[in-house]
């Protein structure tokens, strides 16, 4: 009840902070949401930064340890793995160039922030528990530190590049013809915002087999493809809304703990007027509205990272190559402090691209270029967001914000919408990034962010609708210029079904679409095992299955079984396709999990020449793969009786509740059956789904929703840790807007 008595006790003083200018008024309703009143924007960053400090302190810390590798100083040996990872980038040393690189205002509008967290944190009377059980104590906040959050989303966000190694196995070893099917970013489902100038685009061909001598590769049997959670925004212009004001909707997904990610929050200055999610840690108002504009993300998924090939010196091993000759590695000691043990050393090797992360397969180096480790590649200018009074404004706001790209969907109060990709994203010379090569001569390297003319932006469309699901978004040929790893069309093919040509929208069709279970990908699947395999199957329990499976209704719903069989089906006969395919094109590239493209067109053509090695049939092979999935899951804990919701229980809890007392965890975790699946609009996975769900028509701030896991506090001895969950998780509506106050925090200067 620690935090609930501090509220009281400052809801009748004043908390006297030393950098504010004018007085603050921090408002909070019942259940914890505040709103920041200021007389100008440093003060609101300050009352925000004391605000965030005082119900999220640990979580901030957690978040700029994790991001410079400082976790084991506080957790122990059993996050000790997580520091080494993280050492190589040097997170602490790369922020403070960010830092020193950003704008008089930047830096201004991060010390401001700082100064309300230190105060934050030097009004509590008792510190947050955690450090209590881990014997710690919480270090000052600095700039830099908020820096490192932004480094840990980006590290959260970002794909590895590892994936180049994977595809580099197929470019050494097959034919073009084979690698262009193989490797394809074309689906026929895909529904990108900037379609090609013909409005046309062709799968390539399957090409014929190899060679009938090939030997089959060996494959990874759960290699799979296609399993792509992710997070899905849309906007609708007020031509198909029953206000005629615009309307966004954003979930964004992420991995889900106790706390969540976001901090719900208003803040209000002279000309600003700013609602919606903080990331405690940063300041501003990440996702929201400010009254005339709403602005929601979706991951972009785009290729940030290459992998260079380091040419070592064969006669001095601590240089390599570079266009001008030879250069020295870059080599210093991390020390990774661990609580209750010896410091461990670990070696950091640098080159003038990036670290040294892998080995290619001839035990060459290979260097990171990754623009996250480039101090032009990221800045705080989305806060300029506070600003922009429509569409095209916030374009122009958004052209200039460089941190993990993200397809950010606007819609504003004249009834507007429009699209933009952000980021600072790599101008390629010389190469396409698909796989590991040397920049050594110069030939090869970035020239840079790519042109401005080529940032994709879509502003008013014809048909009044703009939609994001982390999948293709643009042309293939324009694609080309952004990355390789998209998501499967199967979310953003659904949102365009459900948004069709309907008109008279209201914000309760946008949560009725975020809470959306329909699995249209499932159908091709279970198309093929009722082909395959007979209704009247000498085997009782492949009756009782093909049975479920006829009769599962097509939703990812928490009481559906069905789904668990074809879900498991699909893992086994996407790898025997892929089984079939790598044999035919005679590659061996056992852990590359290939787009679902190919896959699916093999499952729907069923090619001769391609079956995989002991099948006589395709029907044989998915009759026999059906009866496996029948035989493991009746073997196995749960049988063929588990609703999908037994099965897909959410696993929420703190994200150190391994290291912590028996005692404290059941209070910090939470585990309840639950409807959605990856390829449903509504995304849920055991510890992965809607970070938020909001919904928002800016001229009509008072029906926006929003929906968050967890509660506002990050104290679990706290009445606001968990008093959101249930209506997230049930998906009641709940509003954006705070709700009446019942207690106030006043900052006074000193």
């Amino acid at each position: 009840m620690y935090a609930w008595c501090l509220i009281l006790s400052l809801s009748i003083g004043s908390v006297t902070m030393e950098s504010l200018e004018a007085p603050v008024t921090i408002r909070l309703d019942g259940r914890g949401v505040p709103t920041v009143v200021a007389s100008n924007m440093h003060d609101a960053y300050r009352g925000e930064g004391y605000i965030h400090a005082r119900d999220r302190f640990f979580q901030m810390d957690m978040m700029r340890r994790f991001a410079s590798g400082e976790m084991a100083a506080l957790g122990g040996k059993i996050v000790l793995d997580l520091d080494r990872q993280a050492r190589i980038y040097r997170g602490r040393k790369t922020c403070k160039a960010i830092f020193d690189a950003l704008s008089d205002r930047e830096k201004g509008i991060l010390e401001s922030y700082t100064q309300g967290v230190n105060a934050g944190l030097a009004s509590m009377d008792d510190i947050p528990p955690e450090y209590q059980m881990f014997r710690g104590t919480p270090a000052p906040w600095t700039p830099v530190d908020s820096l490192l959050v932004n480094f840990s989303m980006t590290m959260t966000l970002t794909s590895g590049s590892s994936v180049e190694l994977d595809r580099w196995a197929l470019h050494r070893n097959g034919s073009k013809e084979w690698i262009d099917f193989l490797l394809t970013a074309n689906d026929p489902r895909d529904r990108p915002m900037i379609k090609s100038p013909d409005g046309v685009e062709q799968m390539p061909p399957l090409p014929p087999p190899a060679s009938k001598s090939m030997p089959t590769p060996s494959v990874v049997e759960d290699v799979s493809s296609g399993e792509s959670p992710g997070s899905n925004n849309w906007a609708v212009a007020g031509s198909r809304t029953a206000s005629g004001g615009a309307i966004l909707a954003n979930d964004p997904h992420l991995l889900l703990t106790l706390p969540g990610i976001w901090y719900r929050i208003r803040m209000q200055w002279p000309d600003a007027d700013l609602m919606g999610l903080s990331l405690p840690g940063l300041p501003g108002v990440i996702i929201g509205t400010n009254g005339h504009v709403a602005w929601g993300f979706t991951n972009a998924t785009i290729d940030l990272q290459d992998y260079v090939i380091v040419e070592a010196d064969p006669d001095d091993p601590s240089r390599y190559r570079v266009p001008d000759g030879w250069e020295s590695f870059d080599v210093q000691d991390e020390i990774i402090e661990v609580v209750g043990g010896a410091p461990e050393i670990l070696e950091s090797r640098w080159t003038r691209w990036g670290p040294v992360v892998e080995e290619d397969h001839e035990g060459r180096p290979i260097a990171l270029a990754w623009t996250a480790l480039r101090p032009e590649g990221t800045n705080i200018n989305v806060l300029d967001m506070a600003s922009a009074r429509n569409v095209e404004e916030a374009v122009e706001v958004l052209r200039g914000w460089h941190g993990p790209p993200q397809n950010v969907l606007l819609a504003d109060s004249d009834g507007h919408i429009g699209w933009i990709l952000t980021g600072w994203i790599p101008a390629r010379r010389g190469f396409d990034g698909r796989y590991p090569v040397s920049w050594a001569d110069g030939t090869r390297g970035w020239s840079g962010p790519i042109d401005e003319t080529l940032r994709p932006v879509v502003i008013n469309p014809e048909d009044g609708i703009l939609y994001s699901a982390n999948n293709r978004t643009v042309n293939l040929e324009h694609g080309r210029l952004l990355g390789e790893e998209w998501a499967t069309p199967d979310r953003v093919e659904r949102i365009v079904e459900l948004l069709g040509d309907r008109d008279e929208l209201d914000e309760e069709d946008m949560l009725e679409m975020q809470l959306d279970t329909r699995v249209p990908s499932l159908e091709l699947y279970r198309r093929m095992a009722l082909n395959a395999v007979p209704q009247d199957h000498p085997d009782a329990n492949v009756r009782k299955a093909r049975s479920l499976v006829e009769a599962w209704n097509g939703h990812s719903d928490a009481d559906e079984i069905g789904i668990r069989v074809l879900m498991s089906y699909r893992r086994k006969v996407d790898a025997g396709a892929r089984r079939g395919l790598m044999a035919a094109s005679g590659i061996n590239a056992p852990s590359y999990a290939l787009p679902s493209a190919p896959i699916r067109y093999v499952h729907q053509h069923l090619p001769e020449g391609y079956l995989p090695a002991g099948h006589d049939s395709w029907e044989d092979m998915h009759r026999q793969f059906f009866e496996e999935t029948v035989s493991m899951m009746v073997g196995g804990e749960q049988g063929l009786d588990y609703t999908w919701g037994q099965q897909n229980t959410s696993e929420i809890s703190h994200g150190l509740i391994s290291a912590l007392p028996g005692f404290m965890r059941e209070s910090m975790s939470v585990r309840m059956p639950q409807s959605g699946y990856w390829g449903s609009v509504k995304v849920a996975g055991k510890r992965f789904g809607a970070s938020a769900r909001m919904v928002i028509d800016p001229a009509h701030p008072e029906r926006a929703i929003l929906q968050t896991p967890g509660g506002q506090s990050g104290r679990y001895d706290s009445p606001y840790w968990m008093d959101f969950h249930m209506e997230w998780h049930q998906g009641d509506p709940t509003p954006m807007e705070p709700g009446a106050v019942t207690q106030t925090i006043e900052l006074v200067p000193e």
